[in-house]
């Protein structure tokens, strides 16, 4: 593509996503703006641009046409306000990225949904001067750490906002957080004190939409779930087994899943 034409637009939105979130995508995410700042392509990756720079009137404007033009498959929608749930108010919300931030992001632009959450692209902070912003938004005090997983380390700690973290970051949550880590929806709030999640957990779960059209994240549903199913199995709330395991078998079978659970004993013949 780049050899049929250099400074095209496709060449340079290209350049846009095979480089990102280094900040020469950037660049060429200008080249491509700079060519045709209509195309329907550019608004995502201008709402990234705009949060990355801290620019509230770009972010409003984009986060608002990524809802109006309708550029989220619809369960992605719905998953974006169970997550927006799972979060306490005041939160600072890390995020993995397009299936979740973006939505997010286009709620608090366009609906003006909880605005009080700080929803962070964890891919972002990568670049020193969005760690340095979010770091001054989370509140905190002291040096800003150097690092992506340093700063969200430090987080729990240093910033008076409660910290969640969304589960579709999957695999790029540590290991070493696990004790530190609590379901509270479809995301897990990082803390370093103990902290009671099941109560939340239950009012929350009545009023989650459960998408089944969300993709991958459809499946994180089954987190909250199973602990609450563990939970009542271990305080021995029939009702509340009986309750959950209903629900558990309901996902699992939409999930197409269930022969795994049955597997790893979560499901009980």
């Amino acid at each position: 593509m780049e050899a049929i034409d250099p400074q095209g637009f496709d060449t340079h939105l290209a350049g846009y996503h095979l480089l990102f979130p280094d900040q020469k995508a950037f660049g060429h995410l200008e080249a491509a703006v700079a060519q045709d700042a209509d195309r329907p392509e550019l608004i995502a990756p201008r709402l990234v641009s705009a949060v990355r720079s801290g620019d509230r009137v770009a972010f409003e404007r984009w986060g608002k046409a990524l809802k109006e033009k309708d550029h989220v498959a619809p369960g992605l929608w719905a998953a974006a306000k169970d997550l927006l749930l799972s979060v306490d108010q005041d939160g600072v919300l890390i995020t993995a990225g397009e299936m979740d931030a973006y939505p997010t992001w286009g709620l608090q632009a366009a609906s003006g949904e909880r605005r009080d959450v700080l929803v962070v692209d964890e891919r972002l902070l990568a670049d020193p001067a969005y760690r340095q912003r979010v770091w001054t938004d989370a509140r905190c005090v002291g040096p800003v750490p150097t690092s992506t997983e340093a700063l969200i380390a430090a987080l729990p700690g240093s910033s008076p906002r409660p910290v969640f973290l969304s589960m579709a970051l999957g695999g790029r949550i540590d290991p070493s957080w696990e004790d530190e880590l609590y379901v509270t929806g479809t995301a897990f709030r990082f803390s370093e004190t103990p902290f009671d999640n099941i109560p939340v957990l239950e009012m929350r779960w009545v009023d989650l939409k459960k998408p089944m059209d969300a993709g991958p994240l459809s499946r994180n549903y089954l987190v909250p779930a199973v602990v609450l199913l563990k939970h009542f199995r271990a305080v021995g709330d029939e009702a509340g087994v009986a309750r959950m395991e209903r629900s558990v078998r309901a996902l699992a079978q939409q999930l197409k899943v269930t022969n795994e659970l049955y597997r790893t004993g979560i499901l009980q013949h």
